[in-house]
């Protein structure tokens, strides 16, 4: 079964490349896109969403979607697990428009922006890539909440504008390219990794702190928070996601309706890990009552240090 988009909602019939983005006045559940992460001196590692830019017209699931459709749905979000970031693909071009193309690989639909295609300026991605072109790519993005895949061939360039010059030939030497794309994004990450772990040493923050933040960027899956110093060191900031499961202790399913980009707040810190340089936190656990943090905000960051207190004596009995 296929998923076809039509008058804002998902239906059996089609595939998941025929949805064109348009505006949607029922609610959906908006977790197919991928949003640009913001620039940070220390990276997320939180992520498994690398490359991204502007929000990619991916389909939306309704609430009203059929059996069928959420079946179809299911099944594209399984597939998506035996890809992963960084690998070098195999495809199929199953259909193309001026700013962006759908390929399958190993029967995941796959998306491929415009932006991604060359690392010079490209017109028309349907010029360069027809229903039916073999082609390979590495992949930049897997959202597996979502099931989405996000695909790149610039990287695979030899030589910048080689994918509109000669595509042929970028897919003849893209083992070759991979390999040393994927080189170069190890080396730095390497370096990000220590930038990372710098930055949490020059904090010292610790489970059970709560500390200030501000957040860069909202999706669906939750907030991404740049957390602040708790001295005046300027070594650099670091962020971490708070996710949508963490922000109340009433059902909250996205990050948007309740954080603005820009936002300055409070967090509590539940867990910092120094091997994976990930942060755990919450906001929830700062809520006097379930729901205070989508009703008000303010009132729970006025009292955060002293639910802060009673956290952290919860994690001494």
């Amino acid at each position: 079964t296929m998923l076809h988009f039509s008058s804002g909602r998902l239906t059996a019939g089609a595939s998941l490349r025929h949805a064109a983005p348009v505006a949607c006045s029922r609610p959906v559940i908006s977790g197919l896109r991928l949003l640009r992460p913001a620039q940070q001196v220390c990276r997320t590692q939180q992520l498994d969403v690398t490359e991204s830019m502007e929000p990619a017209p991916m389909p939306a699931v309704t609430a009203q979607s059929t059996k069928a459709d959420a079946k179809a749905f299911q099944h594209q979000k399984q597939t998506t697990h035996q890809l992963q970031v960084r690998d070098l693909v195999h495809g199929v071009v199953i259909s193309s428009a001026a700013t962006h193309a759908w390929v399958s690989v190993d029967g995941v639909e796959c998306y491929l922006r415009i932006h991604n295609v060359s690392n010079e300026l490209v017109g028309d991605v349907s010029r360069l890539l027809k229903p039916q072109d073999k082609i390979k790519a590495v992949v930049v993005a897997c959202n597996r909440e979502a099931g989405t895949v996000e695909l790149n061939t610039k990287h695979l360039e030899p030589v910048s504008g080689d994918m509109v010059k000669d595509p042929l030939m970028v897919f003849d030497k893209a083992e070759e390219t991979a390999a040393a794309w994927r080189a170069a994004e190890e080396v730095k990450d390497h370096g990000e990794r220590a930038d990372r772990r710098k930055c949490l040493q020059a904090m010292g923050i610790k489970a059970g702190d709560v500390v200030e933040g501000r957040v860069i960027s909202a999706h669906t899956y939750g907030a991404l928070v740049m957390l602040s110093h708790n001295s005046g060191s300027t070594e650099g900031s670091v962020d971490s996601l708070l996710p949508s499961s963490s922000i109340s202790k009433s059902r909250c399913r996205d990050a948007r309706p309740v954080f603005t980009v820009g936002e300055d707040i409070k967090v509590l810190v539940l867990a910092v890990d120094m091997e994976t340089l990930k942060i755990r936190l919450s906001t929830r656990v700062l809520e006097t009552s379930p729901g205070d943090m989508l009703r008000d905000k303010q009132a729970v960051y006025d009292k955060a240090e002293e639910m802060g207190a009673n956290y952290r004596q919860s994690m001494q009995a």
